[in-house]
């Protein structure tokens, strides 16, 4: 312990005091606020959150009052809430009440103790009074006084009161107070101190108790404690906030915005979205930790399953399971599988045994019967993958749907409680990333709107076909009808609509009251649009123009917000997602996409797109609402964008601003050498060279006619240098303008400057004089390889390190012929260099000049866009939609937009309009006529393939080297290559068709696995192209080696002509 002094040993008794009185107020503090929360809970107790019906909502503003709906069912789901929250166990349960509540007394009971040792201290640490040290009355007399302190001195002295450890600081303070009043000098301290010893001292403690400092030791370790604790808390919350690093800011999994980018492309529907949601990882999380008792769970989901397809049934198709509910009293109740159609009302049946599993045909027993005697087993579930959790998700959305809750098990609505609070942040972060992902714009408005479609049917439970009506309360079905339904616009504006609805549903007093109670506060919105550039008076090409949309809710006042939806289905409160989808009708795309989470009655947002180009604009505002079927509104802005060029957008400089030096200019004049000067004007900065050349030579003393002969020389030799000099410049920077405008295409003011400059030369001139290159289509049946440079003999190995790419059976290509390049080759200008290609007969087709063809034709080679629009003015035949397609097709943007405008200023807009009407048709018309080769598929060698809508082919193969092809899509054939799709066959198996009788079988693949593993390999950066070689073997039903051919490059850019991506601004 040491040895204490005085000082120290008093310092120490009153840090020992002390620590209770800062412990008790430390205690005191926490245990109030504590106590009054706790309480408050527990007296008055809330639904969680996520379940409670009488929340404002994040984005309600403050202050506002927040309508709800007053239906029946919506007050059953508040009340049924409000009831589960009220019972003691869920009291206790909710936030840890229970154990609060445990830890609550547990403290209070250490204050108690606290409060109890702080009585025993000394009274030292209050106000001190000698007379009630001394327990004497004021006024005593000397002898009284004396004969206490020495009674109380006798009773408290350390010697006698050895067993109080307290006794050294009570007789100190008895001396202290019989100084007080018997000594003058003490007496005149404690009357104008309080305290016989004078002023008091400051003395500095921390308030913790001896026994915690009462050694070295202990004192190192409250110090490791203290600094552990100060960079601990810290640190816990920084890994606390950190804790998950696979999720992103919107709450989503790494992992399931990775699944939706694979799943979520441009031929997604709105059948395919639920079960892309139960793909999830959210979503497969929410069945909970196992064990599970596999085999009660399928007998669940088998009844589910036969509940579902009693309400839809699966289309009767050859393959499909089928129950026979009439018919013989043999075979009345069995299965079977549909087989080939026997007549126009019966089909062949392959009937299972009844006492076995049938382990081949040879076990089944055919026979016909008619399509009235048998019933689908399986019900319409529409799911994009095979793999059996994200099946049996994907069910229990579905029977949310279509409203089979009391059919579902309760294990089911359990998980399905859960999937409902998760697919909020699902569905919004499906939208996202089909509203911001690449490609064909148009397509990803139709994929933005089949989402949007689904999230709308899953917060009502309805089907994906089901009428709008059936959001309404107490409207179950509508019954057959001769006079048409009204829609729901109509009845949530109109009241004497929704008066006749009533009449004609026959709805009771109380349920018409729900339903105008749900038209009441139903959603109707307004949308106001202007358009603006900030600071500037005019809209140009490249201006990033502000939209401003204003979003009114016409059925709410001014100072109420929107409370959550009518959504009786689900468990949780959802408030209203207004989508926000920006379209150009002009080029019918998309343009961006926002959405809007406010509740207010009117709700600004600002949307900050760029001018993509010049010209008349005409934009439609979509607001699209996650919540309700047929409530959304529509508004459309138009606009004049004028030309970079013809707006002035110089920044004004003040003119004491112009001549200001930059650091860097004061930096590089320093670093300059000084030139010896034998005058004072050579100093004068602002003096040219030239003028202070002839300062000096005015002024020489010899006056020699000589030196005035040189200095006019050396004038005039510096003026002519600088003129040679800006006209170099103004040259070079002519040149860089014309060149310029030819790649952006304003082709007729680079003409008209050029001929200008040059006389009266002709653009139709210059064109029969240029060489364009030629059109070749590569034939034969091998991929024709694209090499560095030509050669005339070359072994295996000198070829391999030539090659650098590969052109597939018939792509096109622009090369050039002749012009002292090497007979049988053709030269390529790719971006990254030059290529060269070996042509011969068997090889190659040879179409003609580039200006001789279809623009279909043309947009499919590595043409610059000078090019086009050179071909546009030149060409007299009219435009075909083959070729507005193949423009559509284009992937950058603003080539798109250039060749667009281009053909639309060629044919006009009429005749262009009518174009794209087709084209819009032509792409329908192909999509079903692809649709048994559309999706995703494999093949024995482990091959995995992809076909869109738009007839694109992309594959992988077992080595990870990518193959992609284009399939030719005609009334008659649906081809690849040499190979031709056979659409007779009725197996869910494809096969293609070569006409030496040889067929290559593809097997549906729906798994996740596969998909992101074609996924993986497309997206990567290193590309691996290589072509398939031809099947080496048949097989009845098994696949085989593809025949396709890829053109790609070393590097994994497109060599050449391989569709419009190949469509570049310049010319290598």
């Amino acid at each position: 312990m040491g040895v204490w002094t005085r000082e120290e040993e008093e310092l120490r008794l009153y840090d020992a005091d002390a620590f209770f009185y800062f412990a008790g107020t430390l205690l005191l503090v926490i245990l109030l606020p504590w106590t009054y929360i706790l309480f408050h809970r527990l007296a008055w107790p809330r639904p969680k959150a996520e379940v409670d019906f009488d929340v404002r909502g994040k984005t309600a503003p403050r202050g506002s009052k927040v309508v709800r709906f007053k239906t029946e069912a919506m007050e059953a789901r508040r009340q049924e809430s409000l009831k589960a929250a009220r019972a003691w166990p869920v009291r206790l349960r909710a936030g840890y009440n229970g154990l609060q509540l445990l830890g609550l007394l547990a403290l209070w009971g250490v204050f108690a103790a606290t409060v109890y040792r702080i009585t025993l201290a000394p009274e030292e640490l209050g106000h001190f009074d000698p007379y009630d040290i001394l327990g004497i009355e004021r006024g005593s007399e000397l002898p009284q006084i004396k004969r206490a302190y020495r009674q109380k001195s006798l009773q408290h002295h350390p010697d006698k009161d050895r067993e109080n450890p307290l006794a050294p600081a009570i007789f100190q303070q008895i001396t202290k107070a019989y100084a007080a009043l018997t000594e003058e000098g003490a007496r005149q301290n404690y009357e104008k101190y309080g305290n016989p010893d004078g002023p008091n001292q400051m003395k500095v403690g921390i308030a913790l108790h001896p026994a915690i400092l009462g050694s070295k030791t202990r004192q190192l370790s409250f110090v490791v404690v203290f600094f552990s604790i100060l960079f601990a808390v810290p640190m816990s919350l920084v890994l606390c906030c950190l804790r998950n690093p696979q999720r992103t800011p919107t709450g989503v999994s790494s992992q399931t915005i990775r699944i939706f980018n694979v799943a979520l492309d441009v031929d997604v529907t709105a059948e395919d979205c639920p079960g892309i949601m139960a793909a999830a990882d959210e979503a497969q999380g929410c069945r909970g930790p196992g064990p599970h008792n596999e085999e009660r769970e399928g007998a669940e989901l088998k009844k589910l399953i036969e509940a579902m397809a009693q309400v839809k049934p699966e289309p009767m198709m050859p393959g499909g399971l089928v129950t026979i509910r009439n018919g013989p009293p043999e075979f009345r109740g069995r299965r079977g599988v549909l087989r080939q159609r026997a007549s126009q009302t019966s089909v062949m049946v392959e009937v299972f045994p009844v006492d076995k599993i049938p382990k081949g045909p040879e076990d089944c027993e055919m026979k016909e019967f008619p399509f009235a005697d048998l019933w689908s087993v399986e019900p319409r579930l529409v799911c994009p993958f095979s793999d059996a959790p994200i099946r049996r998700v994907t069910a229990i959305l579905w029977a949310h749907m279509w409203r089979l809750h009391h059919q579902m098990p309760a294990s089911y609505v359990a998980e399905l409680e859960q999937l409902l609070g998760v697919s909020e942040r699902l569905g919004r972060a499906m939208v996202s990333i089909c509203a911001h992902g690449k490609g064909d714009r148009t397509l990803h408005f139709e994929a933005v709107l089949g989402v949007l479609h689904f999230r709308k049917h899953l917060v009502q439970a309805l089907d994906l076909e089901a009428c709008p009506l059936q959001q309404l309360p107490h409207v179950a079905r509508l019954p057959a009808s001769k006079t048409p339904w009204p829609s729901i616009r109509e009845v949530v504006s109109d009241p004497d609509k929704a008066t006749e609805l009533a009449e004609r549903l026959k709805l009771s007093p109380e349920q018409r009251l729900d339903m105008q109670a749900f038209c009441r506060h139903a959603p109707r919105v307004e949308l106001s649009l202007s358009v603006e550039v900030y600071d500037e008076e005019e809209i140009a090409e490249g201006d990033v123009l502000t939209l401003t949309v204003q979003l009114d809710r016409t059925h709410l006042a001014e100072d109420e917000a929107a409370g959550p939806v009518h959504a009786p289905f689900l468990r949780s409160p959802k408030f209203e997602e207004w989508w926000l989808i920006v379209m150009d009708d002009r080029s019918r795309r998309m343009v961006t996409a926002e959405v809007i989470l406010n509740t207010a009655k009117l709700v600004t947002t600002k949307l900050r797109i760029q001018v993509p180009r010049h010209g008349d604009f005409r934009w439609s505002v979509h607001a699209i609402c996650d919540s309700y079927v047929g409530l959304d509104a529509r508004s459309t802005v138009t606009f004049c964008a004028l030309k970079s060029e013809a707006v002035d957008r110089e920044i004004f400089v003040h003119p004491e601003d112009a001549n200001i030096k930059t650091l860097f200019e004061e930096i590089m004049e320093g670093l300059q050498p000084e030139e010896d000067s034998e005058s004072e004007e050579d100093v004068q900065p602002a003096k040219p060279k030239v003028a202070a050349a002839a300062v000096r030579a005015d002024e020489a003393d010899d006056g020699s006619d000589s030196s005035d002969d040189e200095a006019e020389k050396t004038d005039e030799q510096k003026k002519k240098q600088a003129e040679e000099k800006a006209t170099k410049k103004n040259d070079k920077n002519k040149k860089d303008e014309k060149h310029e405008k030819e790649e952006d295409g304003d082709e007729e003011e680079a003409n008209e400057e050029k001929e200008d400059d040059d006389g009266s030369e002709s653009t139709s001139s210059e064109d029969s004089t240029t060489d364009w290159g030629t059109i070749f289509r590569i034939t034969g049946n091998t991929a024709c390889w694209i090499y560095r440079r030509p050669f005339e003999e070359a072994t295996d190995e000198e070829k391999l390190e030539l090659k650098r790419g590969q052109f597939s059976v018939g792509t096109l290509i622009r090369a050039y012929v002749g012009g002292g390049r090497p007979e049988g080759w053709v030269e390529l200008h790719l971006s990254d260099g030059s290529g060269w290609v070996q042509m011969t007969e068997d090889r190659a087709e040879e179409l003609g000049p580039l200006m001789e063809q279809e623009l279909c034709w043309v947009v499919q080679t590595a043409t610059p866009v000078s090019m086009v629009n050179r071909w546009m003015r030149n060409r007299t035949k009219p435009l075909t939609v083959d070729d507005i397609e193949a423009v559509r097709g284009i992937d950058n943007d603003s080539v798109r937009w250039k060749v667009e405008e281009a053909a639309r200023k060629k044919i006009g807009n009429e005749a262009f309009e009518k174009l794209m009407d087709q084209a819009f048709a032509k792409h329908a018309w192909r999509r079903r006529r692809l649709r048994k080769a559309m999706g995703h598929f494999q093949t024995q060698n482990g091959c995995i393939w992809h076909v869109s809508s738009g007839a694109r082919l992309r594959g992988v193969a077992a080595d990870g080297s990518r193959i992609s092809d284009k399939l030719v899509v005609t009334d008659e054939v649906v081809q690849i290559g040499p190979w031709t799709l056979d659409e007779e066959r009725p197996c869910s198996c494809i096969h293609w068709m070569q006409k030496e009788e040889k067929q290559w079988v593809w097997q549906q693949d729906k798994s996740m696995e596969s998909r992101l593993k074609l996924a993986a390999a497309i997206r990567s950066v290193m590309w691996a192209w290589r072509p398939f070689q031809t099947p080496s073997r048949e097989r009845a039903c098994g696949p085989s080696r593809s025949p396709v051919s890829a053109a790609h490059d070393s590097s994994g850019r497109r060599a050449g002509a391989v569709g419009p991506r190949a469509l570049v601004a310049d010319d290598g």
